[in-house]
């Protein structure tokens, strides 16, 4: 019964070691009052802290205005600001009366400098009044399971009760990096907006873009109401993370650390290692080919994933010939938790000829023969 005791007291103990060693890499996030990490491969969080309390976002709500805004049609058609939008307090992109814009000009003064009179002027242009524009946020919000947020300005001032979680924003972001138009706006360190008669020149208010190459946005905010805010992404080892943080004063470095810690904690692996070959039986020749993968590129993973990894081929019971060397014949794919993480193109390294002189019965028994392997 000792023997029981030590060794279930052993294993819980090694349990222990394994996850604070983890935990330990998120060091500081529980200092914001909410705060969250999301794996964009495998798109589950990985660290959550007091992530769905509905709490005030400040200019991070722009993240939904951008995406918006770079949704609609026509991004470069030119129009004159609308006076209305003009009047806000707060953060400006610097528009006056009688700027013409567009609507990626927008998106960029509304990201970089976090202009509220961008994210306003984009508004009425696309719903015709804020208002108009708030419902569609909250509309988008609801279909991406944002279960604790409701918008109430596209500008993210403390108006009307405008608010969401650490888990909302990451869902949030992790929807908006999927648009290329928007993933580009967010990452851009400057530019030089053109308004007409004049220049404008924004530099983003996110500094870990100018502190480490492996960040690719988003967005910075705060408000006395809900301090300082920041959703940050970054792609460690060609695997990306999104952090959210929700009012914690040392947001810059403490996501910068948390990104080093992750980084330091990712093995690559090259999926030709986990590659098994194999063969494809070729229809009506009694023939196979075996396979291959052309593909060099690596994989990101944590230790403790290592053994959670599965492979298989997805290649057609048979092939029909002609099949030549480099034909494309099927894919591979990689999962960790059952979530496939990795696909693969997978070809033919051989090639089989059409044999017309078997008949259908010999070329079908033949084929039979070599995918089950009699002899």
């Amino acid at each position: 019964m000792k023997k029981c005791v030590s060794f279930l007291l052993l294993s819980c103990l090694v349990l222990l070691s394994a996850f604070l060693s983890f935990a330990d890499g998120f060091y500081g996030l529980e200092n914001a009052r909410a705060s969250a990490v999301y794996d964009c491969l495998k798109e589950e969080f990985i660290y959550e802290n007091n992530s769905c309390t509905p709490l005030p976002v400040a200019s991070t709500t722009k993240i939904m205005t951008c995406l918006l805004t770079l949704e609609q049609q026509k991004l470069s058609e030119e129009f004159l600001v609308p006076p209305e939008a003009l009047k806000t307090e707060g953060s400006s992109m610097g528009l006056s009366e009688g700027d013409r814009v567009n609507l990626k000009t927008l998106a960029l003064g509304m990201m970089l400098p976090s202009g509220n009179d961008a994210a306003n002027a984009a508004a009425i242009r696309i719903a015709g009044s804020k208002e108009k524009f708030v419902s569609m946020m909250n509309e988008r919000a609801k279909a991406l399971g944002m279960e604790n947020t409701r918008f109430s300005t596209p500008s993210g001032l403390d108006e009307g009760g405008n608010f969401s979680s650490a888990r909302d924003m990451a869902l949030l972001a992790s929807a908006a990096l999927k648009n290329e138009e928007f993933r580009r706006t967010a990452s851009l360190k400057t530019f030089r907006a053109d308004v007409g008669e004049r220049y404008l020149y924004l530099k983003n208010h996110n500094r870990l873009l100018f502190r480490n190459e492996s960040v690719t946005g988003i967005k910075t905010g705060f408000t006395k109401k809900a301090g300082r805010c920041l959703v940050s992404s970054a792609c460690l080892k060609g695997r990306e993370f999104i952090i959210v943080t929700l009012n914690m004063g040392d947001d810059f470095n403490v996501h910068e650390n948390v990104y080093r810690r992750l980084d330091s904690s990712l093995l690559q692996i090259s999926p030709q290692k986990l590659f098994k070959g194999g063969f494809a039986a070729v229809a009506g020749t009694g023939e196979r080919v075996s396979l291959m993968i052309g593909e060099n590129s690596k994989i990101a993973v944590f230790e403790n994933e290592l053994s959670r990894i599965k492979t298989y081929n997805k290649i057609p019971p048979f092939l029909y010939a002609p099949v030549n060397v480099g034909d494309e014949v099927g894919s591979f794919a990689v999962s960790i938790d059952e979530k496939e993480i990795l696909s693969l193109a997978v070809y033919a390294s051989n090639r089989v000829q059409a044999e017309e002189q078997l008949s259908l019965f010999e070329g079908a028994w033949l084929s039979l023969k070599n995918f089950f392997g009699f002899e």
